[in-house]
């Protein structure tokens, strides 16, 4: 698995792009990859599976992305600045050039990709109304509640096991993935959780998670082939890896 940085128009410059992506990474202890093509379409026409098909072209073709992408566009509410699916593994984010709060809110929505709810702490980033935070370690920007639910969680160690077998490998290439402009038109991110304002009630509880389960215990004894199976498909791995 691999983070991803997608922008939705040409006037978002790559330069500052690939600042933001490199203070996420380094806030999360992972590696990324900026697209620097834009996708020609709303972010509400977006999906995952589009977004995949980029990352296939340029780079390991199959592996699973989590994939931020930056629009100029805001939606009806303009308190809000951004939007992420746990489920699908996106999130969108407004770009309006302030750097600082560009970073936070990233910083934010894949913390709720990671499994992390709004947080009644307002030093926390997860606080569901921003706050602009100066800090760059990930024990100093979410309180401890938040930290140990994104720490446990299954795609943040996706994303921290990957990117240091890629590291390891000599595969890691964080930064710039130049590519040409594309034109995509796809169903949406499905969106629960928002920074900015409050949620609503509905908003409270995101979709079920589609990631896999960790096996029953009992297979171990019943069935330990099986069991086998279920963990490396709970790591992302094949069989015959």
């Amino acid at each position: 698995m691999k983070l991803c940085f997608f922008r939705s128009a040409s006037n978002i410059p790559t330069e500052a792009l690939g600042e933001v992506a490199e203070r996420v990474g380094r806030v999360f202890g992972i590696d990324y990859f900026v697209f620097t093509g834009p996708i020609l379409c709303s972010v509400e026409e977006v999906s995952i599976e589009d977004l995949l098909s980029i990352s296939d072209r340029f780079l390991e073709k199959g592996e699973p992305i989590v994939a931020i992408v930056y629009t100029r566009e805001k939606v009806e509410d303009y308190a809000i600045y951004g939007l992420s699916s746990e489920a699908s593994r996106g999130a969108w984010v407004w770009w309006n050039d302030r750097i600082e709060q560009i970073v936070t809110v990233t910083i934010h929505e894949l913390g709720h990709i990671c499994e992390a709810d709004h947080c009644d702490n307002e030093y926390c980033i997860m606080y569901p109304v921003y706050r602009e935070h100066k800090a760059t370690r990930m024990d100093r920007l979410f309180c401890s509640k938040c930290l140990i639910v994104i720490q446990n969680s299954w795609v943040y160690n996706r994303l921290t096991q990957a990117s240091r077998d890629r590291i390891r490998k000599g595969r890691s290439r964080s930064g710039l993935v130049h590519t040409a402009a594309v034109q995509i038109s796809s169903g949406p991110f499905n969106a629960p959780h928002r920074i900015g304002s409050l949620p609503s009630p509905e908003q409270s509880n995101p979709p079920p998670s589609t990631f896999p389960e960790w096996p029953s215990w009992p297979l171990t004894k019943a069935e330990k082939e099986e069991f086998i199976r279920k963990v490396l498909e709970y790591f992302g791995y094949e069989e015959d890896e």
